[in-house]
């Protein structure tokens, strides 16, 4: 059983108690006002039963609404007392309405006002000509249905707002999974890749060249650390739930110096050229304009061969462009299904920006369009 029957069963207890006070004490009030039928043993057992059916309702809705309807219109048609007799009637209607058994309480509904005119119409057909009661009866019956269903359209409306809620938490959450994984994917191939290659050349002259040797395990160790900087920021996000944790820099452009002298010593030469007015950027533009050289400078680094790599950055009003180009041949055949590839590109789109990756006539180039708002907004 869910929470929300859980619910609908005590409210419907509740209901019920709280209407056996008014059902049996107007009854008596008007047990001697009219000429009905004297309350006999089996005229309370049947108006007592009427509260007991509404206390099922949250059980069995269609076993609740039937009973009261027929138990209401049977206690009038053997003519007891015309009193308050209908009100758990009219509250178990206005609950199967209101929690979505609208064509239960609505058929419910016509069949107790049917039953109760039947009755009235044969026993008391004075009082039905006369028609104060029964339009009172069907104004009530009238206004607890208009209230079950400005009821009803509340909780749908609540119902839409929590799941749109939950969706879009759903959708935020697989976003910055998204992110964390391109984070990690862009950290680890960018450091991986040095740390090989350059234990490789430190292998390869340990018995030769002592000093290139030493300086490759330099480059290896600053690699190494750099990694696990990287690392401890991005999985930092993961653990940081009440941004109390202390975060490192963003990543950004600010650090594009270094990652071309971790290049450069690695063996693959980068010359950076920069058009327009360097501006703030915003972080998510920043971040991203690093990551995409750092990954196409790191396929170049491990696919190219021997080469040589330009980086250009141009500086518009309303986007960034940038242009990185290598004059290595690769050493696999060019198929775009690569995760860098594709990493690259959804960090681009991300950003309502666009990015091409594809050989040339002397290499391979990379050009990404990232744009972003004057206020300093991607």
């Amino acid at each position: 059983m869910t929470p929300f029957w859980q619910r609908i069963r005590v409210l419907s207890v509740v209901l019920a108690v709280f209407s056996s006070l008014p059902v049996v004490m107007g009854t008596i009030a008007v047990s001697d006002r009219g000429p009905y039928r004297p309350m006999d043993p089996g005229g309370w057992v049947l108006l007592l039963s009427l509260p007991v059916a509404l206390a099922l309702f949250g059980w069995s809705p269609r076993i609740s609404v039937a009973y009261s309807v027929a138990g209401t219109s049977l206690f009038y048609l053997l003519h007891y007392p015309l009193g308050p007799a209908s009100l758990p009637m009219y509250v178990t209607l206005f609950l199967a309405a209101a929690w979505g058994h609208r064509r239960l309480s609505w058929i419910g509904a016509a069949s107790g006002m049917l039953g109760i005119g039947i009755g009235l119409t044969v026993y008391n057909a004075q009082w039905w000509k006369g028609g104060p009661g029964w339009l009172i009866a069907v104004t009530w019956l009238v206004l607890a249905l208009l209230g079950a269903e400005f009821v009803r359209a509340r909780r749908e409306r609540a119902d839409q707002r929590r799941e749109t809620l939950a969706e879009l938490i759903k959708r935020r959450e697989s976003e910055e999974r998204l992110r964390i994984a391109r984070e990690v994917h862009d950290v680890l191939a960018h450091h991986v890749s040095l740390i090989a290659v350059q234990a490789g050349t430190a292998l390869h002259l340990f018995d030769q060249d002592h000093e290139k040797a030493r300086s490759a395990l330099i480059a290896i160790k600053d690699s190494a650390k750099q990694v696990l900087v990287d690392l401890r920021s991005t999985v930092g996000t993961l653990r940081d739930f009440d941004g109390s944790a202390t975060r490192q820099p963003i990543s950004g452009l600010s650090q594009l110096n270094s990652l071309v002298e971790r290049m450069t010593d690695a063996g693959l030469p980068v010359t950076v050229n920069t058009q327009g007015e360097p501006c703030a950027l915003p972080s998510t533009v920043d971040t991203a304009a690093l990551r995409i050289i750092q990954e196409s400078l790191t396929n170049t680094f491990r696919h190219a061969g021997p080469a040589r790599a330009t980086v250009e950055i141009e500086y518009a009003t309303d986007r960034l462009a940038l242009s990185i180009v290598d004059n290595g041949k690769s050493e696999a055949p060019y198929t775009g299904q690569g995760n860098g590839i594709r990493g690259m590109r959804e960090r681009a789109e991300a950003l309502g920006g666009t990015l091409t990756a594809q050989p040339t006539a002397v290499g391979f180039a990379v050009k990404a369009s990232l744009p972003f708002n004057a206020n300093g907004t991607s």
